[in-house]
């Protein structure tokens, strides 16, 4: 019986021991980058060697201005609005209304007197299968903060373009460009800030005493990333972070008689480049196809949306 226990140790401690050196291996690697998931698949040619889910880098030799204008169809009644928005000021509502009238009038619809609308996020994205292959001048371009206050009771600015990751090769490796998302309260009152963005972006809730400073580290991803204050519910911003630079937001004017109001302009996009072009606000949704709009890039290009009113 002895010599029989001893025969089924002896089998039994090889596998224990390959179990033991597989869960060592297992449990001693640790991720250091983020993968682009949500990067298609590549789509291989005729003679291509690529396979799986890398992906074609679109190398720029040349860069050029892509431009436009968000052109309103229907009307806005602002001053309904922005009545409304007063209305609800309840939390510290003399220190919330002595903010300036950027602060104080509505948030959802900024209108020019040319008719084209400010704050909507416009943007590019390769074709299936590509991505940007960003240089080392462009990364070194990258600020380290995009920084938005909170005079008052409004998030200033009310929207803002993030580039926080960027594609370093073929498998779709994210790596950090370095840029946060850095958040101050220099208001006289206390806010919360608190965020909602998609699966990449858990939700967060810092509580934020007068002078207070909070870094958010946004991955990019396909939705918004939402800012809000639970202590005065009316406030509200919008992010959307990327994994390149081509991303930029239609102009608010100095003063709504500017004829700048409602144009966007993305600097230094790749000449030649097939993309998909987009552009976002934050009642209206996407201006257009939600997949996009193919362009292939050009010199003197223009691209213009229409937003419809909601």
């Amino acid at each position: 019986m002895r010599r029989f226990h001893l025969r089924v140790l002896a089998l039994a401690l090889p596998t224990f021991a390959l179990s033991l050196f597989l869960l060592g291996c297992g449990a001693s690697k640790e991720k250091d980058e983020e993968s682009d998931d949500d990067a298609p698949p590549v789509k291989a040619e005729a003679g291509s060697k690529s396979t799986g889910k890398e992906r074609v880098p679109i190398k720029a030799t040349e860069f050029v201005p892509l431009t436009g204008a968000i052109k309103l169809e229907g009307d806005v009644n602002v001053a309904e609005l922005t009545n409304a928005l007063r209305e609800g000021m309840k939390q510290d509502r003399d220190y919330c209304l002595s903010g300036s009238e950027a602060e104080t009038t509505e948030q959802d619809y900024r209108i020019g007197d040319n008719k084209q609308v400010g704050n909507v996020f416009v943007w590019i994205e390769p074709e299936q299968g590509f991505y940007f292959e960003i240089s080392e001048a462009q990364l070194k371009e990258v600020p380290k903060q995009k920084v938005m206050r909170q005079p008052h009771c409004a998030f200033i600015p009310h929207c803002e373009v993030l580039f926080t990751r960027y594609v370093a090769d073929p498998k779709g490796t994210l790596k950090p460009t370095g840029q946060k998302l850095h958040v101050v309260n220099d208001a006289k009152v206390s806010h919360n800030t608190k965020t909602k963005g998609g699966a990449r972006n858990r939700d967060q809730n810092e509580t934020m005493g007068s002078g207070a400073k909070v870094d958010f580290d946004v991955l990019p991803e396909n939705v918004a990333f939402e800012v809000s204050c639970n202590i005065h519910p009316w406030m509200k911003a919008y992010v959307r972070a990327f994994n390149h630079p081509y991303a930029t937001l239609s102009v608010v004017g100095k003063d709504s008689k500017d004829q700048a109001y409602g144009t966007y302009k993305i600097d230094k996009v790749p000449l030649g480049a097939k993309v998909r072009l987009f552009a976002w606000h934050e009642k209206a949704g996407f201006l257009g196809d939600p997949k996009g709009q193919p362009i292939e890039i050009t010199k003197n290009m223009v691209q213009d949306f229409t937003l419809k009113a909601k």
